[in-house]
């Protein structure tokens, strides 16, 4: 899948995400939730992603125009504006609409998947997410369209 890399000043190149050019990768996380936003940020910077981080969906909808992210992960459920409300405001606005959304929740129904599809989201990563894996999840997503399953935790 190539996405339009928006970190870079030519709005014409393609970024295609994979695990070898996490460095270039620039990322929005979107979740009000300190600990998710932590752990996923650590992570993708530890690989070389560019992270910047919004506690709710009223400040990743401030950030996202001045960042240019190339993937946005997004919590579906916030206080403020909650990751439905931000993803159509994402769909609206010419600048970001085409970057990837990919859902990070733990609201796994069959009817959230289906609406997430709906809706355009690139994905979705099940909570709890394994941190061993999380980098390979997101490229897998963004070229097949495949969603996370959720992480089994043994009594």
């Amino acid at each position: 899948m190539n996405i339009k890399a928006s970190a870079a000043p030519d709005m014409n190149q393609q970024l295609v995400m994979r695990q070898d050019n996490v460095n270039q990768w620039r990322v929005l996380i979107v979740d009000d939730v300190e600990d998710n936003v932590t752990v996923l940020s650590a992570i993708l910077e530890l690989n070389g992603a560019t992270i910047e981080k919004a506690s709710g969906g009223i400040e990743g909808m401030e950030k996202v125009l001045d960042f240019q992210p190339s993937l946005i992960l997004l919590d579906l459920a916030m206080p403020d504006v909650d990751g439905w409300d931000m993803k159509r405001f994402l769909d609206a606005t010419p600048n970001v609409s085409h970057v990837p959304v990919i859902a990070v929740t733990a609201h796994q129904s069959y009817n959230v998947r289906n609406q997430l599809k709906q809706d355009g989201f690139a994905g979705m990563i099940a909570k709890p997410f394994s941190v061993m894996t999380i980098i390979d999840e997101i490229c897998d997503m963004l070229t097949t369209g495949r969603t996370s399953e959720p992480l089994r935790l043994s009594s």
